[in-house]
């Protein structure tokens, strides 16, 4: 396990803990999770950056210099050297691309094929039920994680078996 993934995942108790207050009585408790020698932004426009966060459960202790933190470290406490790496509260940058999802499901989804022939087998099937003359789209196949890529890698010529193949599932 790397710090960075460990820093990250940190990350999100870090958010919901930066939407409560420290209480005075929470100074005096040990920290559960010890982050030291980081670059820390606090979204706190009183105290903006700072170099340790200690942390007790999903309680911040004290967010300051890694001498104050280091204070509230005890024996269980699990410190983690950020290096001077930087440390944000709650970074979790989740978005959708809902065109592309919304697409996707209009298509042939190929992500699970393991060989070419399934995929000509997949589209032949898809054949069988779309109007004549309509596209069959795919997307997904990654040939380097088959059982065997084909060879060559990107059929191109028409005498190429893979091309046959995949033209005989829709002649026309």
């Amino acid at each position: 396990m790397t710090i960075r993934s460990t820093v990250a995942r940190t990350c999100t108790t870090l958010a919901l803990a930066l939407l409560c207050a420290p209480s005075a009585s929470a100074q005096s408790r040990i920290a559960t999770l010890a982050i030291v020698n980081g670059h820390v932004v606090t979204v706190d426009s009183a105290t903006p950056e700072a170099e340790a966060v200690a942390i007790a459960g999903d309680r911040i202790l004290a967010v300051g210099t890694t001498a104050e933190v280091r204070r509230l470290v005890g024996p269980r406490t699990r410190v983690i050297d950020a290096n001077g790496r930087l440390v944000i509260p709650g970074f979790i940058e989740g978005h959708g691309h809902y065109m592309g999802l919304g697409e996707s499901k209009l298509q042939l989804d190929l992500t699970t094929a393991r060989t070419w022939d399934e995929i000509v087998g997949r589209v032949a099937a898809a054949v069988r039920t779309a109007p004549r003359g309509a596209w069959i789209e795919g997307f997904g196949w990654h040939q380097e994680k088959w059982e065997r890529p084909p060879s060559p890698a990107v059929p191109r010529p028409a005498s190429c078996p893979a091309r046959r193949s995949r033209s005989s599932a829709r002649p026309q």
